[in-house]
């Protein structure tokens, strides 16, 4: 949670980039006319962004505080997914060394007591945590999309959400509980590369630090760098998932627009995963899966570094 209150400017430009085409889409088709297919098309790709003139017109239109919009449901999804992989993935982790400790004592000294984990058994871990939490994380996951790019809709479109209480009882309410899952699927998929690439990738490349280049395992610096890489390594692993997941959690269960979907509002339409994947490769061409690569990278660097750096300290304080 402290790691997301670091970040969260950076997830929501990722955001609003992924979803840019549908946020384009949908302001075109408000003010075009149905028949004018070709004309909404150019008026959406004439509204598309770079990442510079995306957050000055965040800040003029909308002002500096807005880059924070959506942080309760950030926070909730901390607490919510976050919470679950990395205790599944420690608890998990710790039992197997024990279990191999214990083994090698048995052995009665011809076998080395384990210090690390072997790489399979912890790439198998962090998939399992991350599946776990991916599904206790989707609701907050879910809102928190939608809060991020609520005032890129148009008025007429927003949902205008208070806080993520209000929009978890409301999409419950007006869409049915099971719309709180939305998107489960790449999302599952998306939180066990994330976890896979994080936790894994981060003792990984400690224990190189520590074993290869002489490093300190309790120094700040140590953890730095290793986060730093596995911040790299969760950013590309995740991306293309994470944008398909976006695109399923920003769509409602019935969304119209006047009885008539253009081609630039294809985009947006679909709501199973499938479907999205289609379009976008349709619509949009492969590039579409890297869409907000570079706030994503820039947003998963530092919370990667962040999370850890908290996540050591927390460590120490209580003697782990």
């Amino acid at each position: 949670m402290g790691a997301a209150c670091c970040s969260h400017p950076l997830d929501l430009l990722k955001v609003r980039l992924q979803l840019q085409t549908c946020a384009s889409a949908a302001a075109a088709a408000s003010s075009v006319p149905a028949a004018a297919g070709s004309s909404a098309q150019a008026a959406a790709a004439g509204a598309r962004q770079g990442l510079l003139p995306l957050v000055a017109g965040i800040v003029r239109n909308e002002g500096v505080l807005s880059l924070y919009s959506g942080l309760s449901a950030s926070l909730l999804r901390q607490a919510t997914y976050s919470t679950v992989r990395f205790g599944t993935y420690e608890g998990l982790k710790q039992r197997r060394l024990d279990s191999l400790r214990a083994e090698a004592r048995r052995a009665g000294g011809k076998q080395r007591p384990p210090t690390d984990l072997p790489m399979l058994d912890s790439i198998a871990f962090s998939l399992f945590g991350g599946a776990v939490g991916g599904v206790a994380g989707n609701p907050a996951d879910l809102v928190n999309v939608r809060m991020q790019n609520d005032a890129k809709l148009p008025p007429a479109q927003r949902r205008n959400y208070a806080h993520v209480g209000e929009a978890l009882l409301r999409i419950a309410r007006q869409e049915g509980v099971l719309s709180l899952w939305n998107g489960v699927g790449p999302n599952v998929l998306r939180a066990m590369l994330m976890t896979s690439g994080q936790l894994a990738s981060y003792d990984l490349f400690k224990r190189l630090l520590v074993q290869r280049a002489g490093c300190d395992e309790r120094r700040i610096g140590t953890h730095l760098t290793a986060s730093c890489l596995a911040g790299v390594v969760a950013t590309v692993l995740t991306q293309p998932i994470d944008v398909v997941k976006t695109r399923v959690m920003n769509a409602a269960k019935a969304q119209s627009n006047g009885g008539a979907t253009s081609a630039a509002t294809a985009a947006c339409a679909p709501t199973d995963t499938l479907s999205v994947v289609r379009t976008m490769l349709r619509a949009e061409g492969p590039a579409a899966f890297f869409k907000g690569f570079v706030p994503a990278l820039t947003r998963l660097g530092p919370h990667t570094i962040a999370t850890f750096v908290f996540l050591e300290q927390l460590k120490k304080l209580v003697g782990c």
